[in-house]
């Protein structure tokens, strides 16, 4: 990517769009993000592990938060230094990964290798063996998947969540053109919505999951099925006070209760990695990493559909894409008011 806007005097530009088959090779950030997320889910105990997840949220968030004015600022001398910069960063990143310990063996059970695979495997070819690992890994993760109900209902319930909240992303489009602001104007809003995130998770959850855990007797999993409830019931009522604002105090109202639920996908993917055997929680990390790709996928231009759509038809039908990101997060907080806890989560396996 880096080669081709440097050398876009002879490189066609859309040859960016090659830069992601180099995902292909390690699966990217999103492998990266499962990863630290199952670091965590190794060192962590389960009862204090969604609170962590929050932190680590609020860690992405306020990065975010940093980067686009810095970037900003950066760009005001030269376009290329916060280009270098992001190379200099990813570069810093991708080395302290490689100093990271081992956390597998902090588990008193561990996923067993059989050697006759690994026998087998020196007879074949590279290629070959490539082949048959990729293969004997889909296999695994299918199977993985319609052996764990639980597992496979509450990623469904992830999926609906980012769908849902990825109309985050339209909020500045939507603010300036159902409300004629300004762009400077509608970023105001935005860090309403950061601030009272950020207050969500780093102080808000972390103290709901104190008190279900010290005062109301629960679970650790029970705690996290009953925070992302009513976390999916606060989204959804942010969507639906967002969608019927005809001004700008109840449009910061809205964001306000849109941001008091984002907690819920922190919690659900605490809720996920509890379910499971230890050596199987980077495979539900993973899975859920791979789900918030497709989601986004497919959330963008939907949800795009729906903003133009919606200020098409003007009146009541502005407000349709927090309207479809409603009924988004609805049928995710529907799945988890039906789910119920299996009778012994620390044993579901890929024969439960």
């Amino acid at each position: 990517m880096y080669l081709v806007f440097y050398f876009s005097d002879v490189v066609p530009l859309w040859w960016f769009w090659w830069s992601s088959a180099f995902e292909l090779i390690g699966g990217g950030g999103a492998v990266l993000v499962a990863m630290l997320y199952t670091f965590v889910a190794d060192v962590v105990p389960v009862d204090g592990r969604a609170t962590v997840f929050l932190q680590l949220t609020a860690v992405f968030l306020g990065s975010q938060m940093v980067a686009g004015p810095l970037g900003g600022i950066m760009m005001v001398d030269d376009p290329w230094i916060p280009v270098w910069a992001s190379l200099v960063i990813i570069g810093v990143a991708n080395l302290l990964i490689l100093v990271f310990p081992e956390t597998l063996h902090l588990h008193d059970k561990k996923d067993v290798a059989t050697g006759s695979e690994d026998d087998s495997d020196d007879e074949r070819s590279g290629v070959q063996q490539l082949l048959h690992k990729a293969k004997t890994g889909l296999e695994e993760v299918w199977e993985f998947i319609l052996g764990n109900k639980s597992v496979g209902l509450l990623i469904i319930s992830m999926t609906f969540v980012i769908l849902g909240r990825f109309v985050g992303e339209l909020l500045l489009q939507y603010a300036t053109e159902r409300y004629h602001w300004s762009w400077s104007r509608a970023s105001i809003q935005l860090v309403i919505r950061n601030a009272f995130s950020m207050v969500t998770l780093l102080v808000l959850m972390p103290f709901a999951s104190w008190f279900c855990l010290q005062h109301l007797g629960m679970s650790a999993l029970e705690k996290d099925v009953w925070l992302g409830r009513w976390s999916g019931i606060i989204t959804v009522a942010g969507c639906l006070i967002i969608a019927g604002a005809t001004n700008g105090v109840l449009f910061s109202v809205g964001l306000i209760w849109f941001a008091l639920g984002s907690g819920i996908t922190s919690v659900i993917r605490s809720l996920l990695n509890g379910l499971v055997e230890e050596h199987h929680v980077g495979t539900v990390n993973t899975l859920v990493g791979f789900m918030e790709n497709v989601g986004m996928m497919a959330a963008g231009p939907l949800l795009a559909k729906s903003l133009s759509l919606g200020l098409e038809l003007g009146g009541i039908w502005a407000g349709l894409p927090f309207v479809t990101a409603g009924l988004f997060i609805t049928t995710s907080t529907a799945i988890l008011w039906i789910f119920r806890l299996p009778r012994r989560p620390s044993l579901v396996d890929l024969g439960a």
